[in-house]
């Protein structure tokens, strides 16, 4: 993957010396032209390319183009542990976690230099984004008898609707007893945001360009309720709850665009 990454340098830097005695302007996209961007992270030689989001323009003209872009990501996490049984009952614990996660957002960018290669541009977004999450435990309890030699093993599962188990901690309050806390993880959520964005694009070639952007907005998340049941009875509920950001939003990878 090293070798890709310098590869794809190389031959920016010889499509760029190739073109310079191109006509005006013949490298940027103007009316009725479209353009496809992905994450291009040229120091990250697992994944130089991120296609877990893109996005689309379409340019009304030089200098006015409409934005849509589209991410998502899924994880599913499929393992099982040693139960805490004797040495000679071979049992296993059952985790499944699983999430889903799509957005969209769209918006309007103002092209505002009348240059060859670099094009900054000023323009705002709206966006939706909502994420699903849910998870099955299966655990092997041993409760021991008197006398000691005698014991019974059950089975507990146990479903969490819109997040994941997540760490156990614990604490021991002023009377000596062990209070434990049980955090969540992976929430599901749903959120709307406004972004206003400064960016720029940066013409290698015709019909290839680099971008950066960054943007400041307001962003509204509804974390979604959970469920917690055991052995098919509610055990615990967390309502809802919402969640109000406004700041900086710094976009860590390079655009990597085509236009056509």
């Amino acid at each position: 993957m090293k070798r890709l990454t310098l590869l794809l340098t190389l031959s920016f830097i010889a499509l760029f010396a190739y073109t310079q005695n191109e006509p005006e302007n013949f490298l940027r996209p103007s009316k009725n032209n479209f353009s496809i961007e992905v994450d291009f992270m040229p120091f990250n030689f697992d994944k130089p390319i991120g296609l877990n989001s893109f996005r689309g323009r379409f340019f009304f003209n030089d200098k006015l183009a409409l934005r849509t872009g589209f991410n998502f990501d899924n994880k599913k996490n499929v393992y099982e542990t040693p139960a805490n049984t004797p040495d000679y009952i071979k049992l296993f614990n059952e985790h499944e976690e699983k999430y889903n996660m799509y957005g969209i957002n769209t918006g309007i960018e103002f092209h505002i230099l009348n240059s060859k290669r670099i094009s900054p541009y000023i323009g705002f977004d709206i966006s939706f984004e909502n994420k699903s999450s849910s998870a099955l435990y299966k655990e092997y309890f041993i409760e021991y008898n008197y006398p000691y030699n005698d014991y019974d093993i059950t089975q507990q599962t146990t479903e969490i609707t819109n997040a994941w188990e997540g760490d156990i901690s614990y604490y021991i309050d002023q009377w000596g007893n062990i209070i434990y806390v049980y955090e969540i993880s992976e929430r599901a959520y749903r959120s709307f945001g406004f972004n206003a964005v400064l960016g720029t694009d940066i013409y290698i070639v015709k019909h290839l360009y680099l971008g950066f952007e960054l943007g400041v907005g307001y962003n509204t998340i509804k974390y979604k309720e959970i469920e917690v049941n055991v052995d098919n009875t509610l055990d615990e509920r967390y309502p809802e709850s919402t969640e109000n950001k406004i700041g900086l939003n710094v976009k860590n990878a390079i655009r990597l665009g085509f236009w056509f």
